[in-house]
């Protein structure tokens, strides 16, 4: 396995997105976990028992789920500045390490979560890993949360970002293993269920969705 070059360091987070400010004021511009969390809250969806977040940075995504759905998740973040900064309540179900590492020992266990959260995570990772890490995933997980309309935050230059469509996403995904879910007009949900865990279709359908729709 293939490591990043440097840590993530605390510039990172102080610049984050193209030095414009501070991670704790702009998080929410790059991260769609408002509309994760509305996808199940509705009354159609399926319930979920845990979450297991990909890229936690210093927690907030944390505590909107717990907020909204009132479960808190597991995950992992790379960076030991963030990880120090996730609250307490929060902080001893995630671990700080990279995502391929967490995601292999929680397969080596026998780990499944209803449902993987990725904001950008997935952006960063080598494009030479990604079909053998989304099959990870659908071996891991029932659902997958990843809306690649929302931009990865800019990186220092030896960071390479997979700026992609969301058509080129989705093909990958599926081929990975996942079948794509639709809202009950067609839109896509940035949802993905596993193959590889349930073979029984579910109907997930949502309501009408506003920003981010497609």
């Amino acid at each position: 396995m293939s490591k990043t070059k440097k840590p993530i360091d605390p510039g990172y987070f102080r610049r984050y997105a193209g030095r414009r400010g501070s991670y704790a004021k702009l998080w929410r511009e790059h991260s769609p976990v408002d509309m994760c969390v509305d996808q199940f809250r509705h009354p159609a969806a399926p319930r979920l028992r845990n979450i297991c977040v990909l890229g936690t940075a210093t927690g907030q995504v944390l505590r909107e789920f717990d907020r909204g759905l009132g479960i808190r998740p597991h995950g992992c973040e790379i960076s030991r500045w963030a990880f120090e900064r996730i609250p307490k309540a929060y902080r001893s179900r995630i671990r700080c390490e990279d995502m391929r590492e967490y995601l292999e020992k929680a397969e080596a266990r026998g780990k499944v979560f209803d449902l993987v959260f990725s904001n950008s995570s997935l952006v960063y990772l080598p494009r030479r890993e990604l079909a053998s890490f989304l099959r990870r995933v659908a071996r891991t997980t029932r659902f997958l949360y990843f809306n690649s309309s929302f931009k990865g935050a800019a990186c220092r230059d030896d960071y390479r970002e997979i700026l992609e469509t969301f058509d080129w996403w989705n093909v990958r995904i599926k081929r990975a293993g996942f079948r794509e879910l639709k809202t009950d007009r067609g839109a896509s949900t940035f949802l993905w269920e596993s193959k590889r865990l349930d073979p029984k279709a579910i109907d997930l359908r949502v309501g009408s969705r506003g920003r981010g729709e497609r």
